[in-house]
């Protein structure tokens, strides 16, 4: 089983809070305190970046971490509040035809999960509105993804001030017994195509909040779904959170959900829906 060292510990539990947080008086998990056990850690998300500092003396625990969720820096969602009234249409033929083949997703996936065109983002180019949803399918957020170059390609905006950053849900039944995590809204969509509860992450990494929402829902298997480049952290955060959530696994990706041929779909479905 893997070991976790303090570094990783701390980038898994703080990694899914919005930029601008800070908070003190966290135990230190490099010194744990020292005799006293003295909470004298110190942890912030600024610009991109997870930094900490342990104010023991004896201790000296620092570092930082650039946070993109397990993607690219190109793809990393930008959030913000949403503070604007943004006029979005139903997505046209041509649009449902393009996402569809470029997804792999039917088009009646893409209305279901209420996607729709902004055709101008804030007076600028044309992006794809896609809901975050919560357990519930009530939208708390929404991905605002550009296809046309511009940057960044995705922009989160929560609805609500106070809403904490969130993962989309997209749940094929009521007593789905198996759920399946990737990074992305569209290769959640193309697993609730194929009658399996998904979950996005939408850049946000694991932490124990994000935890105990998914246990809430009580399914027996959840498989964790990242590519190469995010597999490291995902089985660390298995070997820290598999005593909380039982039934936490992870199937490393070659290709993401939304790029795999229909074969190595099929074959994805049926190692991922294993009872």
């Amino acid at each position: 089983e893997t070991s976790m060292n303090a570094r990783d510990e701390v980038i898994i539990e703080y990694s899914g809070q919005p930029n601008g947080w800070a908070k003190s008086g966290q135990l230190c998990p490099e010194c744990q305190g020292g005799r006293t056990k003295e909470h004298s850690l110190r942890v912030s998300v600024q610009d991109g970046w997870l930094s900490w500092v342990c104010f023991r003396n004896s201790c000296g625990f620092k570092g930082k971490h650039k946070l993109n969720g397990g993607m690219s820096a190109v793809d990393s969602p930008v959030s913000t509040v949403y503070t604007d009234v943004i006029r979005t249409v139903p997505l046209d033929e041509k649009w449902e035809d393009f996402l569809s083949v470029l997804y792999n997703i039917e088009p009646g996936m893409l209305q279901w999960a209420r996607w729709e065109l902004c055709e101008k983002y804030k007076g600028k180019g044309t992006r794809i509105r896609m809901p975050i949803f919560g357990p519930d399918f009530v939208a708390s957020a929404d991905t605002w993804r550009a296809y046309d170059g511009s940057k960044p390609k995705a922009i989160i905006t929560k609805r609500n001030a106070k809403d904490r950053p969130t993962m989309c849900w997209y749940k094929s039944s009521l007593y789905g017994k198996n759920l399946v995590v990737v990074e992305d809204q569209p290769s959640a969509l193309r697993v609730c195509a194929a009658k399996v509860d998904a979950l996005a992450l939408c850049g946000t990494l694991l932490s124990p909040d994000r935890i105990e929402e998914i246990k809430q829902q009580k399914y027996e298997r959840v498989v964790l779904c990242l590519d190469k480049d995010a597999t490291a952290t995902a089985v660390k955060a298995v070997a820290m959170f598999r005593a909380k959530l039982k039934g936490l696994t992870v199937l490393p990706l070659e290709n993401d959900v939304k790029n795999m041929t229909r074969q190595d779909f099929e074959l994805f479905i049926d190692e991922a829906s294993l009872p």
